[in-house]
């Protein structure tokens, strides 16, 4: 009898141990995390263009949402801001005659936005509003029967209308589910 008492002490003792051990591993891991994000936070901002500053942001934001959702945030809002001046640089440098996708939005903006959207689908309809470049302000600004005149030279206003009410929607159903 006096062998079955020791015996499962020890093996509650074991398990105790290995349940410890368990913890002490899993807080090492989330303090690494959280460390390579903050190197990996500074080394973007070396990057030259800034609209790869927004989209490492928002992907480093979204990797951490799990774990500190205040710097994700933070990390998001840091993305949108990085955007506005991309769309700020783009737009000067039209009037030099360079083109960019920033001055259309449709690439880079919705691929930065859906990022976020997986996190926090509330903070992409708000930054959807916030970097709205012209082309898509005029875009949703036209109506639809001006579209279908045989003269229309904004063919292209239609399409950026579609995205944008698309992008719009898909962003509210995510918000509706989180």
């Amino acid at each position: 009898m006096t062998n079955l008492r020791w015996l499962v002490l020890v093996l509650v003792f074991c398990l105790t141990i290995q349940a410890q051990d368990a913890d002490e591993l899993a807080k090492e891991k989330e303090r690494q995390k959280l460390a390579l994000s903050s190197s990996i936070a500074g080394d973007i901002g070396q990057l030259v263009l800034a609209e790869n500053r927004a989209l490492s942001f928002a992907k480093l934001g979204r990797s951490l949402w799990e774990s500190d959702q205040k710097r994700a945030r933070g990390l998001f809002q840091d993305a949108v801001a990085e955007l506005i001046a991309a769309q700020t640089a783009a737009e000067a440098a039209r009037k030099n005659g360079q083109h960019n996708e920033l001055l259309t939005g449709q690439q880079t903006r919705p691929q930065l936005l859906e990022a976020i959207a997986t996190r926090d689908a509330d903070l992409a309809l708000q930054s959807l509003y916030k970097t709205r470049p012209a082309a898509i302000q005029r875009a949703m600004l036209t109506s639809a029967a001006k579209d279908r005149k045989i003269g229309n030279s904004t063919g292209n206003d239609i399409h950026l209308r579609q995205a944008e009410i698309s992008l719009e929607q898909r962003f509210l159903r995510m918000a509706a589910d989180q």
